[in-house]
């Protein structure tokens, strides 16, 4: 509507745009797709077996992206010694944008996540695949020190989830995957958050399907424990409900 009005102003039909000054409310933010865990295991190792040689590095890229939940910005500008693969960490401090590498985070604070198994696995994979250059994830045609797109790995993620017949999510849904698969393990929402580089209203916020979904199912299991409510009622003596 504003825009009609500021069309109308513009072509002199009207003297000014009443609805100017009434503020625009912020959009709804879209719930979060992630893939199902058991897609994307599947996924991952869809690329494993078809990608070979150097490509097979985009393979252990998106295992990484699975299961450390960085942002793909943050996992192509990742660079080997910001990995500490005996104390199970990993440093985020920079990130890959519009094919640079800016020395910053998203969120202007540097973080560290804790890796799981899965998460040493894929990232032990592509530092063997490394010819010791400056970024982990390397371009495999030699042309530069790090992956400049993000569309660079995608085609292959593309290819995988196509083979098998999966719903097409944007790669950003690595990300949520992480996250969703956290919390539906009952990790903490403030171990999450961490991980994730959120605030613990953010994540609260974004995730807050699955995190009811599992609190809920606790609380109601409440019921099916220690003996209460009706069952009580029917296994009371007779003479205690009469009396």
């Amino acid at each position: 509507l504003s825009g009609i009005f500021k069309a109308a102003v513009a072509d002199e039909l009207a003297t000014r745009n009443p609805v100017a000054a009434i503020p625009r409310g912020k959009a709804q933010a879209k719930e979060p797709d992630p893939y199902p865990q058991d897609e994307a295991d599947q996924i991952i190792a869809k690329l494993h077996a078809t990608l070979a040689g150097k490509l097979r590095v985009y393979a252990h890229y998106y295992e990484a992206a699975f299961y450390t939940g960085l942002r793909p910005c943050e996992l192509l500008a990742l660079r080997p010694e910001e990995i500490d693969i005996e104390r199970k960490r990993l440093r985020v401090c920079r990130v890959m944008v519009q094919g640079e590498i800016h020395e910053r985070v998203k969120n202007k604070y540097a973080r560290t996540v804790l890796l799981n198994d899965r998460a040493i696995k894929a990232l032990e994979g592509a530092l063997a695949m490394n010819s010791k250059g400056r970024y982990v994830f390397e371009p495999v045609d030699g042309r530069g020190e790090y992956i400049a797109s993000e569309n660079t790995p995608k085609r292959y993620l593309v290819a995988a989830v196509e083979l098998l017949g999966f719903k097409w999510r944007k790669q950003y849904a690595t990300r949520h995957t992480y996250a969703t698969m956290c919390l539906m393990a009952g990790m903490t929402p403030a171990f999450v958050a961490k991980q994730l580089g959120h605030s613990v209203q953010v994540l609260l916020t974004t995730y807050a399907r699955w995190i009811d979904s599992e609190a809920d199912f606790m609380e109601l299991n409440k019921l099916n424990t220690g003996g209460t409510g009706t069952e009580l009622v029917q296994s009371a003596p007779a003479e205690q409900l009469t009396s």
